[in-house]
């Protein structure tokens, strides 16, 4: 993804720009949907995903901790949207927060049959 490669980039200030940038992705992940019949493209869905991948992305995983808990926020609001695309965007986002959270083996060792 295009975001993940600019902000993982190794400059000068990438923490600033990751900061920034995640605040307006948060931003437009938690507007209200507007009441037009159409809703097939919501900036929410994008904002959410592109969130996700950045949280996911090893590259910036240590810059990207401080927004775990606002990621968490995100989700427990977008998990009792109305729309189907937000609600399972933040399902996937929550998925990869536990995973975070937890550790993948933890979760691999907890769901082992």
């Amino acid at each position: 993804m295009a975001i993940v490669a600019i902000v993982g980039k190794s400059v000068s200030g990438r923490k600033l720009f990751l900061r920034d940038t995640m605040l307006k992705l948060f931003e437009i992940a938690s507007m209200t949907v507007s009441q037009s019949k159409d809703h097939l493209d919501l900036p929410q869905v994008h904002a959410i995903n592109v969130i996700r991948t950045i949280l996911h992305d090893s590259d910036v995983a240590e810059e990207s901790q401080s927004f775990i808990s606002d990621a968490f926020e995100l989700c427990i609001s977008g998990i009792s949207s109305t729309y189907f695309p937000i609600r399972n965007c933040s399902v996937m986002l929550f998925s990869v927060l536990v995973s975070k959270s937890l550790g993948g083996n933890v979760i691999r060792r907890f769901f082992t049959i």
